[in-house]
């Protein structure tokens, strides 16, 4: 960083010449050492010359070769020959912060000044300071400042933890008078496309001309809200030994390091020492590595939130204690992280543990969740199910989790998760042994509903939605998810539709469809009516969920991580029309068959948006039809809305609920499922 010539440099402390004659506490070779240093990290530091006549203190900036004696040989980072500015000046010190933010002051002889530099002899002692507050300096940072419409462009030079200061330039016609010292102006502090801070601060000293000023600022706020608020928050917790924390900062590009206070799996709390302190609430940190141990290491963007200096009597007391929370991570290390936190709040907790496939699916019977008449849709593809249920619950996949929940070692109860459509998960195969009581499945539910609350918000998690299907008749699923649909009593919060389930037992022939009747792909304007259909009759958040709308974001990436684990995954939309009037949209779901045991992944969703004109005949020939293009015949079909699948007299197998949670509204959840429970 160069700075003018004839301004003065407040960022750096000036040392009178008092100060020479006390806490001289550092060797020359101690300062050798830190020069040395400097030089390695191709580094800067500062010399400080005052004007004979107008005690005016001018500061340069520059960088040495390596040194082993006495003599130091210095060089102008910004380019130039000043001997004759230099000629009213006489030389002071030298000055320079090391990697722990400490000043070191050294008053060396100077020997000679060329055109590209100057040549020292340096002292047999040095100092070695911190300051009561250290001022950071800025590293290419640029700062917009905005007040009622108006913006002007400049520089950060330096910042404190609740403190910055700028040089802003007026570009004609702009002009300072622009700017009310006394209203709060709005910061923005960013380094090319990549935001730090903004946020409102106040305006405490100025100086500069009509042209160029510097202003102190203040930020209004202590604390930031990145998220929603939320009464049911993620816990900290202490770990033993404290995670190690590593960032450069972002305003001034040093690396530093933290012992991590407390964690969670939405942030964590960081302790500095209120001297030194860098963070302020509401800068974006971009790159943040946690070392919780040897194998476990997280990179991620944070916030920090808030700040707060630890009273005494607490641990950390008279430190400033900072917490952060999480932006982004990796949703693989996200799971680790949870998954540890998991266990310390409850040992028989498991999230995305190892489980023996064997295991698995021994109590996937014991338990009646595989009950014969299951088993008798699944037996021929017994192998393929063993194969890849092996393949999903050991390669830990971005696409799936589970949760098991174990008494005296065995599975007591089982839980998991699939990605399904872009921001919309499938929770799916609920499973309790009812042998070891009844808190198994509450148990398993819970563990869920904290990894949900926790990851919701990360991106890579790409959770905006879950839902799940269940059958009425079943009471667990009914009380929890179906009274939580009944208690919010807002489909766009929750909402529960009913589907027919047919197993395909069709007509023996099923004809062509009858001229003017065509199947054709989707158009825009097919789902559009679709739309203005269910938002009629139901007013819930299927269409969002399931990507039916027009500009739905592309599959490709979603499809690719099924690929990876060697599975299918696609959706395909089809319209049947009648003389170009849309009657059906059909939604073909394929997928591993068994990969949801009742085939709800791997199924043909009919949505009758118009009755009329429509007969029994028709609409089994429009099933052939999607078959032939499928070319699978197997499939079962989920059909909406029920009274007209009873409409066409088409018998259905069994009914299911499709419940989907809207995760802007989990305290809600959460304060249902707290109701719900608490006697048990």
């Amino acid at each position: 960083m160069t700075h003018d010539a004839f301004e003065e440099l407040s960022v750096l402390p000036e040392y009178a010449s008092s100060d020479k004659e006390k806490n001289w506490n550092r060797s020359r070779k101690f300062l050798l050492n830190k020069l040395n240093y400097l030089h390695f990290e191709d580094q800067s530091f500062f010399l400080h010359f005052r004007h004979r006549t107008f005690d005016r203190l001018l500061t340069l900036e520059v960088t040495s070769e390596p040194c082993e004696q006495s003599r130091l040989r210095c060089f102008w980072v910004e380019e130039g020959d000043r001997r004759n500015e230099l000629s009213r000046y006489s030389f002071e010190s030298l000055s320079f912060q090391d990697h722990a933010k400490r000043t070191i002051t050294a008053y060396p002889r100077l020997l000679e000044i060329f055109a590209d530099g100057v040549l020292l002899e340096l002292p047999d002692r040095c100092n070695e300071t911190l300051a009561g507050v250290l001022t950071h300096e800025s590293r290419d940072v640029q700062a917009l400042f905005y007040q009622n419409a108006a913006v002007f462009q400049g520089q950060l030079l330096a910042f404190r933890s609740e403190w910055f200061k700028a040089r802003v330039q007026a570009e004609p016609p702009q002009t300072f008078k622009w700017i009310s010292l006394e209203q709060p102006v709005h910061l923005v502090l960013k380094d090319g496309d990549y935001t730090y801070f903004s946020g409102e601060c106040r305006i405490i000293e100025h100086s500069g001309d009509a042209g160029l000023k510097e202003f102190e600022l203040e930020p209004v706020k202590r604390k930031v809200q990145r998220f929603q608020a939320r009464k049911y928050r993620s816990s900290r917790t202490a770990l033993l030994p404290s995670p190690d924390v590593f960032l450069r900062h972002p305003l001034s590009k040093q690396k530093l390091f933290f012992k991590a206070v407390e964690i969670s799996g939405s942030g964590l709390a960081l302790a500095e020492n209120a001297e030194t302190s860098s963070l302020f609430a509401g800068l974006i940190i971009p790159d943040l590595q946690i070392v919780v141990h040897s194998n476990m290491r997280l990179t991620c963007s944070a916030q920090v939130i808030h700040r707060s200096i630890r009273a005494d009597g607490e641990e950390q007391a008279g430190r400033i204690v900072s917490g952060l929370c999480f932006l982004d991570m990796d949703l693989q290390e996200h799971t680790a992280l949870l998954s540890l936190l998991q266990q310390i709040r409850d040992q028989k907790a498991s999230l995305d543990g190892p489980v023996d496939s064997e295991e698995l699916w021994n109590f996937f019977f014991e338990s009646g969740f595989v009950y014969p008449g299951k088993y008798l849709l699944l037996q021929n593809k017994k192998q393929d199910l063993k194969h890849f249920y092996r393949r999903l619950y050991a390669e830990h996949s971005p696409i799936s989790k589970h949760f098991l929940y174990r008494e005296n070692g065995a599975i007591w109860a089982h839980m998991s998760m699939l990605r399904f459509y872009n921001r919309a998960w499938l929770i799916h195969h609920h499973a309790a042994n009812n042998r070891q009581g009844k808190m198994g499945g509450v148990r398993v539910l819970d563990q869920i509903s904290r990894f949900v609350n926790e990851i919701h918000t990360l991106d890579s998690a790409r959770m905006d939605y879950v839902f799940c299907y269940f059958r009425p008749e079943n009471k667990f699923p009914e009380r929890v998810f179906g009274g939580m649909a009944a208690a919010l009593k807002d489909p766009q919060k929750c909402s529960r539709d009913t589907f027919a389930y047919v197993l395909n037992e069709k007509l023996a022939v099923a004809n062509a469809l009858p001229e003017a009747w065509s199947l054709d792909p989707a158009s825009r304007e097919d789902i559009l009516e679709f739309r203005y259909f269910y938002q009629a009759f139901s007013g819930g958040l299927l269409p969002r969920a399931f990507d039916l709308q027009p500009q739905a974001e592309l599959e490709s990436a979603l499809v690719a991580e099924y690929q990876k684990l060697g599975f299918d995954r696609n959706n395909v939309l089809y319209s049947l029309h009648f003389k170009g009037q849309l009657k059906i949209l059909v939604m073909i779901s394929t997928s591993v068959p068994g990969l949801n045991m009742s085939d709800l992944t791997n199924c043909i969703k009919i949505f009758i948006v118009d009755r009329q004109d429509l007969n029994r005949r028709i609409f089994w020939s429009m099933v052939s039809e999607v078959e032939r293009r499928t070319a699978d015949g197997s499939m079962p079909l989920l059909v909406y809305p029920l009274h007209s699948l009873q409409e066409l007299s088409i018998d259905y197998d069994k009914m299911y609920s499709l419940w989907i949670f809207n995760l802007n509204y989990l305290d809600a959840y959460f304060q249902y499922c707290e109701n719900l429970f608490k006697k048990l």
